[in-house]
């Protein structure tokens, strides 16, 4: 008697099933885990012999050439034979070389027999050292070579032995490290193969079983299933029942089956209903015509080899096409060149490759009207199908007006940008013709302010220092003029950050001090020790913007005057930072041309150097971080310039 399987829900075999692959995707991360991990160690080995033994094996080799030929040894015997003293010299170089070495080799840890060596070494060491001062007192007494080498004469052979115990050293130490490396790989790959073995036979397994499983659960019943489909009558459809797989009722199958003949007898009783539903879709689209044809857009359906099948009132009044004469007729009617002698194509393009372009998409098109005169149009189109005939339905609205209007906004829009990108391009040449002949006169000037070899006289010095200001001056201009027209063309660049206020206002004082107290004029932090909160911007144009205006206070303020900075929170959102001054002010009459590049205000004539330029660019910088600027300023008193800037919302 053959032995049965309980049968086994869909359902618990895909949670056995996953349950299985999770047990597949563990044994494959330990290994892949066992495996790094052993790698870790193969690589901590050879790690090992790359930092400290390969290290060591570096300083030994330079010990030899430190102690042999062109070694202390060599210099040494040299310096005997020889009495010179750079042999002297360069020997006791060696020496201190070799003690830096030992030091080095030392650091990386030591055994007992390469303690026992390094000390030999270092007593060699000390032995040529003490013997070389002898000589040296020697060859002073003009001794002679022969009898300095008797007196002074050293036995190397500690050294020698010295070496070759830290060579054995190192030797042992590289074998140890192979060893230790070739162990580990020895292991992992026992590991691997023991680990692939148990993680296939499990895999043939689980693959066994699901096997069986799909074969036996779940192709058998559906072959039933689909037979049972393929003999329902679909005028009779509840005449045919769907089988049941086993006697488990709650099976995924069986469920479905019984969902299938619900579905059956939900189907027999929907056509019962069928004529009513008709009846109801007729009047529906009564209805859908009605507003179809009092509807403002034109609404053109036409069948899928382009024939119009009907025109609203709308789509009439569009074209100048009444409905009689427009039915029946082929939609390319309706279109200018090429669209007319293609659109056949395109409608044949689409039945044989199923493949939709414009369907569902709007689009702007040009129309031709019964009189041939050519209109811009949006148009909209959808596909519909009724009884196995495909239709599309196309919603038009003439957009001839908004053309026109866009028409004319576009050309404003290029002579401005013509007028704005040749304003920029001029300023951009002639700063830069203008730079290049500047500086040369600049470099000129400083060579003849500084030539000791020609001199100049005091009157000759002042014409110097003179155009050197100017030019000073004019280089200012022309910076601030590139800079004014690249923010005009929206070049600008600006990173938002949170930024602290009080080092930045801090810097900026710090960098006018000079200038301030070269006039007597003193500076203030009203807010220094405040808590400030921080601001969202960019702190390098914030800078900026700071420093031209208490550049600005100091410059246009009183001999021994004062300027103040100040921040105050103006809501929750806002913090002001303020630059006061106590100098002259600025006249009603001339504040409204305050921030207009290169109104200086009737200063121009004035001892006073200034561009008109500073004020307008940092209005757009402020206007760039989100900010803005204005003032108040009283003639005679003083004037109060201010930034309002956001508060970092962190």
């Amino acid at each position: 008697m053959p032995f049965n399987f309980p049968q086994i829900r869909i359902t618990a075999f895909g949670r056995g099933l996953a349950v299985a692959l999770s047990l597949v995707m563990a044994s494959v991360l330990f290994t892949s885990l066992t495996t790094f991990q052993q790698g870790n160690n193969i690589a901590k080995a050879w790690e090992t012999y790359n930092t400290v033994e390969a290290r060591k094996g570096i300083i030994l080799s330079q010990l030899r050439d430190l102690l042999g030929y062109d070694g202390v040894i060599h210099h040494y015997k040299n310096f005997i034979l020889r009495k010179q003293r750079i042999r002297a010299a360069t020997t006791y170089e060696r020496m201190l070389e070799i003690s830096m070495a030992l030091t080095a080799y030392q650091s990386l840890g030591l055994l007992p027999t390469e303690q026992k060596a390094i000390g030999m070494l270092v007593e060699t060491l000390d032995k040529y050292r003490a013997a070389l001062k002898t000589a040296e007192a020697l060859a002073a007494q003009s001794m002679a070579s022969v009898d300095i080498d008797r007196i002074v004469k050293i036995d190397d052979t500690p050294a020698n032995i010295a070496l070759e115990i830290l060579d054995n050293e190192l030797y042992a130490a590289r074998q140890t490290s192979e060893q230790n490396v070739r162990a580990t790989v020895d292991g992992l790959i026992s590991f691997v193969s023991i680990s692939a073995i148990l993680t296939g036979f499990f895999i043939f397994t689980l693959l066994s079983w699901i096997i069986w499983y799909v074969r036996q659960e779940l192709v058998a019943p559906l072959n039933a299933l689909v037979s049972a489909f393929h003999q329902i009558d679909p005028q009779k459809p509840n005449a045919m029942r769907l089988p049941r797989h086993g006697d488990d009722l709650e099976y995924e199958l069986n469920l479905v089956a019984s969902a299938g003949n619900a579905f059956l007898q939900a189907t027999e009783d929907h056509l019962k209903t069928l004529e009513q539903t008709e009846y109801a879709l007729r009047k529906s689209e009564e209805h859908l015509l009605s507003v179809v044809e009092t509807a403002v857009d034109a609404i053109v359906t036409i069948d899928e080899h382009g024939i119009i099948q009907s025109f609203n009132s709308a789509a009439a009044n569009t074209f100048n096409y009444s409905t009689y004469e427009i039915i029946g007729k082929n939609v390319k009617i309706l279109m200018p060149e090429p669209d007319h002698s293609k659109h056949d194509g395109y409608l044949k393009a689409h039945r044989e490759s199923g493949i939709n372009k414009i369907i569902g998409i709007g689009r702007e098109v040009v129309g031709k009207r019964k009189n041939g005169d050519h209109f811009p149009m949006r148009l909209a189109v959808s596909q519909t199908e009724t009884s196995g005939k495909i239709g599309f339905t196309g919603i038009i609205r003439d957009i001839s007006a908004e053309k026109e209007a866009e028409t004319k906004v576009r050309l404003a829009k290029e002579a401005a940008d013509q007028a704005n990108s040749a304003k920029s391009e001029f300023l951009s040449s002639m700063s830069h013709e203008l730079r290049t002949p500047m500086n040369a006169i600049l470099g000129f000037s400083q060579f003849l302010d500084n030539n000791p070899a020609e001199p100049l006289s005091s009157s000759q010095k002042e014409y110097v220092n003179l155009i050197l200001k100017s030019g000073e001056h004019l280089l200012e201009l022309i910076k601030q003029v590139l800079e004014l027209s690249k923010i005009e063309a929206g070049h600008l660049e600006v990173t938002f950050q949170q930024v602290k206020i009080e080092p930045l206002l801090e810097e900026c004082l710090h960098t006018l001090s000079p200038r301030a107290g070269g006039r007597g004029i003193s500076l203030e932090n009203s807010s220094r020790g405040a808590t400030i909160p921080q601001v969202w911007t960019d702190p390098v144009r914030l800078k900026q913007i700071l420093l031209n205006l208490l550049s600005n206070a100091v410059k246009y303020n009183q001999e021994n005057g004062s300027v103040a900075i100040d921040c105050r929170l103006m809501g929750e959102n806002t913090i002001r930072i303020m630059v006061m001054d106590t100098g002259g002010g600025i006249p009603k009459s001339k504040q409204k041309g305050l921030f207009v590049p290169f109104d200086r205000l009737g200063r121009e004539a004035g001892e006073i150097e200034g561009t008109g330029i500073g004020l307008a660019i940092s209005k757009r910088l402020v206007t760039a971080l989100n900010g803005s600027i204005d003032f108040k300023s009283t003639k005679d008193e003083g004037s109060t310039f201010w930034i309002d800037l956001p508060i970092s919302g962190e």
